[in-house]
Formats: C-alpha cells, structure tokens, sequence
C-alpha cells in the first residue's frame, strides 16, 4: 500500500505498489497534506497532517476519520517528517507546537508539550524516548520541557533544520537547509559535508529531505530543497561521509504529460519496508519510483494526473454520475 498527499487534492492511494493510484478522501476536509505515516506498533493505523485537522484511520488508509481540529499544518510545502510514532504515542508537529497523541485511546487523546507555539517546526523524531524537533532556530530536545540541543550545529541556534530522522538502530540524523547533513553521537551533532565536487561542479548548495534504509541505518538518501536550483537525488552507504548524486531519471511513456522530464523540487523520499530496493520519491509535478536500489528511476503511474479541474458536467440522465476534465 503507498499513500501519496497532495497539496491541493488529500490523499491518493495504492493498492499495487505504486503503479495505479485512486484519490481517498473520504472523510477529509483538508486537502493540503503536510505529512502521511504508518504506525509500526499498530498494523493498519495511518495518520494525515493537514491543513485542516489531524486524521487517521485503523484500516490502512481507506476512510478518515478526525483526530483533532487543532493539530494542523498550513505551510503548502516543504516540510520534514512532522509525524513520528514510538509505540502507541504519536508525536506531531504543527502550526502550534508539538503535541502528543495516544492512539491506544478511543478516540484518540491530545496533549501539548508546550514551549514551541512560537517556533516553526519542520520536522520531529524519537530517539531512544525522547523527542527531538527541528525548526528554524535549530533543534531542541524535550526533557520535563524544552532545551536547545545546537551543539556541533554551524549556525548553531540559528540553523535552519528542513529534516529529522531516527533509526531503530540508534542513529539519529538531521539535515541544515544550508550545511546539509549532520548525525547526533549523544552529545553534539556530527557534520557530514557533501563534498567539493558536488558543491561546486553539481553545486549542490541546498539541502531538504533525509529517509533512511528501513534495515541498514548507513545507507541514506538526501535531497537539495524544492527552492533551489538543481534539483539534485544524492546517496551515502555510509552514514554521510560520501555522496554521490543519482541522475539516472526516465519519464514512463504512459506518464501524465507535463514539461517536468526529470525530478523537480524535490519533497520526500520514502523506502519500502517491506522491500527497501523500491524507493518512492515525490516532487512538485511527479512521482518517481525505482526497484532496483535506485540505480534506475522512473515516473508514471495510472491517477496521479494533474489535478486542476478546467470543467465539470453531470450525466444527463444518471444524476449520480459527473465529469470532470
């Protein structure tokens, strides 16, 4: 099952590993989706972060009910991982903060762990316990509250943190809009620099989305930020102290016609669990999948098309049935 949110239309969804794509948004009445995830603990339990309200749903994603109101995210992109579970507790960030909400409840529960109401937070991990949160003053780590946690960081409390991602195995990663990927040894963060090659000849300059093996922690994807140009896919086999960059990129002849013919503004990337060689990578204009490990990525993929609607006429003689172009 793949799940895809969109910035105008909720959520499609997959039932065939990606290769056929139908909109699921019953239940929604917010359609600009600022993050999608899966619960480890609870097979079946998925929760949406939108612009208008929390979602979830304990069947795999097939109807929405609401979780909260409050817990929203009005930013149409370029968020991290804003969702994270560890067991039955989900930790969500959005426009006020970062709450907590216990699916074990029905309905669900929401609690607040205040102190960033005024921050904006892009992204939130859980490592070994403890909660940490990216945003635009740098990342912070809650213990009884909220402590800066900026050691190692260039720009220190005033890095700019597009990604935070924590590993079953121990390893906790971040990414800095503009000195790129960083890991956590306990005390301070680590830096990993992309290297000169790629800075200056790629010019490889700015940085957003991090995912990571599901199986082998050294192996990490992250990608340059939808803001700036190139748009760029770079790969590490080992935690971050080598890159290379991926351009192998092919547009699927029964893709949707746009003009994007390779990946463009690049949001999240994302490794299947269940066979880590297919990888799923969205942008502003596609959707990119790859089997083999990444050495070869293509776009397609039937009910992805663009979803502006220029018209929209009811049958003449079924009342129930419409058409829109």
């Amino acid at each position: 099952t793949v799940l895809v949110g969109s910035d105008v239309a909720g959520v499609y969804r997959s039932d065939d590993e990606g290769e056929h794509f139908v909109p699921c948004g019953k239940g929604l009445t917010g359609f600009a989706v600022a993050d999608i995830a899966f619960s480890a603990h609870r097979p079946g339990l998925v929760l949406v972060l939108t612009d208008d309200g929390l979602y979830g749903d304990w069947n795999g994603g097939k109807e929405w009910a609401v979780v909260s109101r409050d817990l929203r995210y009005t930013k149409r992109c370029c968020a991290g991982h804003l969702i994270t579970f560890d067991g039955d507790r989900a930790y969500v960030g959005t426009d006020q903060g970062v709450f907590v909400v216990d699916v074990a409840q029905n309905p669900a529960t929401v609690r607040g762990l205040p102190g960033l109401e005024k921050v904006s937070i892009h992204a939130v991990a859980v490592h070994y316990g403890t909660v940490f949160v990216g945003t635009d003053k740098g990342i912070y780590r809650y213990q009884e509250g909220w402590a800066s946690v900026s050691q190692g960081l260039v720009n220190g409390e005033n890095s700019f943190i597009t990604d935070l991602l924590a590993h079953p195995d121990g390893h906790l990663y971040a990414v800095d809009k503009t000195q790129g990927f960083y890991e956590w040894d306990g005390a301070q963060w680590l830096p990993r620099p992309v290297g000169f090659v790629l800075s200056t000849v790629h010019k490889v300059r700015s940085f957003k989305s991090l995912s990571i093996h599901p199986t082998d922690s050294a192996q990490v994807i992250m990608t340059t930020h939808p803001e700036e140009w190139p748009h760029r896919v770079l790969f590490s086999s080992n935690r971050g102290w080598s890159w290379r960059p991926v351009e192998n990129f092919h547009v699927h002849p029964k893709a949707p016609k746009n003009w994007a013919t390779a990946p463009h503004a690049i949001e999240r990337v994302a490794f299947s669990p269940c066979n880590p060689k297919t990888i799923f990578m969205t942008d502003w204009w596609n959707l990119w999948k790859t089997t083999d490990g990444g050495a070869f990525w293509f776009s397609g993929y039937s009910g992805l098309q663009n979803t502006v609607i220029n018209d929209i006429k009811r049958h003449p003689y079924n009342a129930e049935h419409l058409f829109a172009s």
